[in-house]
């Protein structure tokens, strides 16, 4: 199973067991049903979620042994799961505002070359990703860098500004800065999965073990002001 579609499914399972979620399907991330997933699969996705988050009821009045040890089981996970979530997400947190200051920081200078005028309808996240890959220019540049050089600003950025002005998808800007394995890298989240533009795989497939989300920041309104805020749909 794919863990960011599995983790997607729990977190809706979860957020509806509570009575936390709104019921706007349609336009939340959350809704796997959007990502072109099997119905086979489909299925497997929600049961997994609904064990992960469903409690264990014990009828009122009887006592069982073996339902009690369960219930003893999945309090330790969790409060095992808890313990990790505050280790895992809060220095993520921490690590992405970090992020966030040096990004805004270093693009100040950016400005965008020309905007694009592309002409497609496309109908996946994969056709505006193969269109930016087959038309790439210089979009994003500042005073010192070499004319018409393409790096990944400029993939991350036209992929941003196609992705927005033609479909409904939601598109961010993402930098990963992992003093770890080295990464320094502008790429794309698209409908909440991250994606390496340059060749339309997952960040995962892309990169294997040199990306950790834990790294990600959304520099997204950092690069709106660069390509003019909302002017930018063509």
């Amino acid at each position: 199973m794919d863990e960011d579609i599995l983790r997607m499914a729990t977190e809706c399972a979860q957020r509806r067991r509570l009575s936390m979620c709104d019921m706007l399907c349609d336009v939340c991330v959350l809704d796997i049903t959007k990502y072109g997933i099997p119905p086979r699969q489909l299925m497997a996705y929600r049961h997994s979620a609904k064990l992960a988050t469903w409690p264990i009821k014990v009828p009122q009045g009887r006592y069982s042994p073996e339902l009690n040890t369960t219930g003893k089981i999945f309090a330790v996970f969790v409060c095992v799961f808890f313990f990790f979530c505050v280790v895992m997400f809060i220095p993520k947190a921490n690590m992405s505002r970090k992020i966030e200051k040096v990004a805004k920081k270093e693009y100040e200078g950016y400005t965008v070359t020309e905007m694009p005028t592309a002409t497609i309808q496309p109908t996946s996240r994969f056709d505006v990703m193969k269109y930016v890959q087959e038309n790439i220019y210089d979009v994003a540049t500042w005073s010192g860098a070499k004319p018409n050089e393409v790096n990944c600003v400029d993939y991350a950025v036209l992929t941003y500004i196609i992705g927005t002005a033609k479909t409904k998808e939601k598109y961010r800007i993402i930098r990963n800065i992992n003093p770890n394995t080295g990464m320094n890298h502008l790429f794309v989240y698209i409908g909440g999965l991250p994606y390496e533009p340059q060749n339309g795989e997952s960040m995962r497939d892309a990169w294997g073990e040199v990306y950790d989300s834990r790294y990600d920041a959304d520099v997204t309104e950092t690069f709106r002001v660069i390509v003019g805020g909302d002017k930018l749909y063509m």
